[in-house]
């Protein structure tokens, strides 16, 4: 939040050390989602992508589909790897894998889950060009987000976001 990059990586290094030393497998998971996502949105996409092989499982992204009794950690590993197959230009595949997860983060109530997941729709759809749907699912994640407080996932989204925010706010002061 203070723009402070290399006190941000090093206090994930802190927190990774001490995820693998207790044996932490969710709060790891977290770790290594964030510093993707950090990653990405500070223009390092090749370090991101080079950080996800070494430290997430290669393979398919349908098998990081939503299950029955998934976890936090299931959602976890999908995560980074829908930000790397945004990336890499995998639309389709990402598009497929959080639709997934957004539908069950709807129905069983996980509104955090669910407005991450509305914010990377909304990235996918907003880099494959279909602003509409982008929109969509950005009102989507403001709605459930207004409703808990939620903002600081907004920022910390970084440019696609934020322009869809601008371009949202100035079509509705358009329509009024």
């Amino acid at each position: 939040a203070r723009n402070d990059l290399s006190g941000a990586f090093q206090a994930l290094e802190e927190g990774f050390s001490i995820a693998t030393e207790r044996d932490l497998q969710r709060f790891r998971l977290a770790l290594v989602s964030e510093n993707i996502r950090l990653l990405i949105s500070n223009g390092q996409p090749e370090q991101a992508v080079r950080y996800s092989r070494e430290m997430t499982p290669t393979g398919a992204l349908v098998d990081l589909m939503p299950c029955r009794n998934c976890t936090t950690q299931n959602e976890l590993r999908a995560i980074p790897q829908v930000r790397i197959a945004l990336l890499e230009d995998r639309i389709s595949d990402g598009l497929h894998v959080a639709k997934q997860w957004r539908r069950h983060c709807a129905a069983t109530g996980a509104y955090r889950s669910l407005i991450r997941w509305d914010l990377l729709l909304a990235q996918l759809y907003f880099v494959n060009g279909d602003m509409r749907a982008a929109q969509r699912a950005l009102r989507d994640a403001l709605a459930h987000a207004a409703q808990r407080h939620i903002v600081r996932s907004f920022l910390d989204e970084g440019p696609a976001i934020q322009t869809l925010l601008s371009a949202t706010t100035t079509s509705e002061d358009v329509n009024e």
